[in-house]
């Protein structure tokens, strides 16, 4: 589950509490962390999740609206039916954000839910067909490299490079046949500038799958 932001115009740092019915949804991980923020998991069990974040210089950072600040990885374990709320607010850790100069700001939060619903099945069920499915290779690049997909229907497919800002730095996109295709990205930007070194996110949508990995470009 993304956790989008909106709005989030020189922000120095921000704190807040994520909660769930942990009866519904087990946390397991918190990954692609676009904002390197500190995560408190010691009341994951009791379905709750502490997260704050402040610039080390003390800088204000500026991100695009619905950039992914992180990313929650749930494993479902309630039954068919069952549901929960994913919700921002303080109950452990106050939802505030500020900016450099510590003005104190409001979060304001739009929730998340998630329903468990019904196992799709067949009495004579089709041949399977490869999952859609996404690397970077090599991976860690120096010059080039090539993002490798596959998917399992001719498919629009979008492919979104972010920095670890959340901004986007290049894309692709086009309609692609049943199957294995590679792109190769010389670490570029959409406006042909070479991109710094460090790590990026590639993301991976086609129809109503995505998916997303790591690259790590070097100079």
């Amino acid at each position: 589950m993304p956790v989008r932001v909106k709005d989030f115009n020189a922000i120095a740092g921000y704190q807040f509490t994520m909660t769930w019915n942990p009866e519904v949804i087990q946390l397991l991980d918190v990954v692609n962390q676009s904002i390197p923020a500190y995560y408190g998991e010691q009341s994951v069990n009791a379905g709750m999740l502490t997260t704050s974040w402040n610039d080390d210089a003390g800088n204000a950072v500026s991100l695009n609206d619905d950039a992914i600040a992180f990313e929650l990885k749930f494993k479902v374990i309630g039954g068919l039916g069952t549901s929960t709320e994913i919700n921002i607010g303080s109950e452990i850790t106050a939802s505030e954000a500020y900016t450099d100069a510590l003005d104190l700001l409001d979060i304001a939060a739009s929730h998340g839910s998630v329903k468990v619903g019904e196992v799709i099945s067949s009495l004579n069920p089709t041949p399977s067909t490869p999952n859609t499915q996404l690397s970077v290779q090599p991976n860690p690049f120096s010059n080039s490299t090539n993002i490798i997909f596959s998917i399992s229907q001719e498919e629009q497919v979008s492919i979104v490079i972010y920095d670890v800002l959340g901004k986007v730095v290049k894309t692709f996109t086009g309609k692609f046949n049943e199957g294995e295709h590679p792109l190769q990205w010389n670490g570029e930007s959409n406006n042909k500038i070479l991109l710094a070194k460090g790590m990026y996110h590639v993301k991976l949508e086609a129809g109503n799958k995505a998916v997303v990995v790591k690259a790590v470009l070097l100079k």
